[in-house]
């Protein structure tokens, strides 16, 4: 199955809570991505991002309009990340915060200890990340004290797209199990944005949540729910060559 050139033979349909707790007994470093229709939108007129999302491990649909286009079960970035934590706590395992807004990592960072006391969690705001034809320029502090911390679970919040590329080219140089693009999740554990309510995200309709809490979201929230689906529909007409 491909969308806008999008390989989503690594899209969980079924189970998917199973298949991203399995990647922690993993040998190897695994790319987990969060598709929601935003970043699928990106995807089709950027190839690096095509091709970071179609080579991560593991696929989750993110958003209702992924779910609904491939009859996968949705588990969102943000339900994703709280189950990594919790396994984490359980296997003793290390986590560590990558990103978000400035401060926002270790606000997040300190709402999970209060809840896990026992988990070891490293929070860093990484500071000025920035893609550039020649590559990343960022802090190569940032990087060493990422393979000093050895996290077996790395959450990066550079806004999707950017964290997505940006973990596939680091993925083979760092020390973990998984490492996941979480959007804006960080906001989310801090308490800076409250979620939706539960039934709301049980029927899908988070987005009306956050256009109510956020007004500037409507620009996104229309590509989501109006352009996504009308593009979705041509794209099984006329397809993106995949990658």
């Amino acid at each position: 199955m491909h969308l806008f050139g999008i390989n989503l033979g690594r899209l969980a349909i079924h189970h998917p809570k199973r298949q991203l707790v399995a990647l922690l007994s993993s040998d190897k470093a695994s790319q987990v991505v969060t598709l929601n229709p935003e970043m699928a939108l990106a995807a089709r007129e950027d190839v690096r991002l095509r091709k970071a999302i179609s080579e991560a491990e593991l696929i989750l649909a993110d958003g209702i309009g992924i779910a609904s286009y491939a009859h996968a079960e949705r588990l969102t970035g943000a339900d994703a990340l709280e189950l990594l934590i919790s396994e984490a706590d359980t296997r003793k395992l290390r986590v560590a915060f990558l990103g978000g807004a400035p401060g926002e990592a270790e606000s997040a960072a300190n709402a999970v200890r209060a809840k896990h006391p026992n988990l070891e969690i490293q929070a860093d705001g990484a500071g000025d990340v920035q893609e550039t034809p020649s590559g990343w320029k960022q802090d190569p502090a940032m990087l060493e004290r990422i393979r000093a911390f050895k996290p077996d679970i790395l959450a990066v919040g550079f806004g999707h797209g950017k964290q997505e590329k940006w973990i596939a080219d680091h993925l083979a140089t760092l020390p973990l199990h998984v490492a996941m693009g979480v959007g804006g999740s960080f906001a989310f554990l801090s308490g800076r944005i409250p979620r939706a309510p539960k039934w709301m995200r049980l029927i899908g309709m988070e987005w009306a949540w956050r256009l109510v809490r956020e007004p500037s979201r409507i620009g996104r929230i229309f590509r989501a729910t109006v352009v996504f689906p009308v593009l979705a529909v041509w794209d099984m007409i006329s397809p993106i060559k995949p990658v």
